[in-house]
This record gives structure tokens, C-alpha cells and sequence, in this order.
């Protein structure tokens, strides 16, 4: 790769650019540990970030509502 100096040339740089097509992974992954809490607790919702605790959570306590 070769850059070409142009004199008299401004950089400008846009702040962010990259993050857009980042932007859709995160429900996605939600979307996917609901998928799994679903087929297998029928748990649909779980609060993001979706951290191991609060997974572990949630399926604490759907067994608990459900052994009563």
C-alpha cells in the first residue's frame, strides 16, 4: 500500500465511522442467549448486558418459581 502526498491536501477524519456495523451484534447475542433460555426454561427476557450472573440468575429463578 502506498499513501500519496497532495499538498495543500486537509485529512479529515470522521470520528466513529467503524462502530455502525457493530451496532446490530448486540441484540443479535441477545437474541441468541434468549433463544437458548427459551427452548430449554422458556425464559423470554433477560435484561441487557446479558453478564453470566445475570443469565445464571434468571435460570436460578425459574427453577425456583417452578419447583414450588
Amino acid at each position: 500500500m502506498h499513501f500519496l502526498r497532495v499538498p495543500g491536501a486537509q485529512v479529515f477524519v470522521h470520528p466513529h465511522t467503524g462502530e455502525a456495523g457493530a451496532i446490530g451484534s448486540c441484540p443479535a447475542v441477545v437474541n441468541a442467549i434468549i433463544d437458548g433460555l427459551w427452548r430449554e426454561y422458556k425464559i423470554d427476557h433477560i435484561d441487557m448486558p446479558a453478564t453470566p450472573e445475570r443469565v445464571w440468575i434468571a435460570i436460578r429463578e425459574h427453577q425456583r418459581r417452578h419447583s414450588l
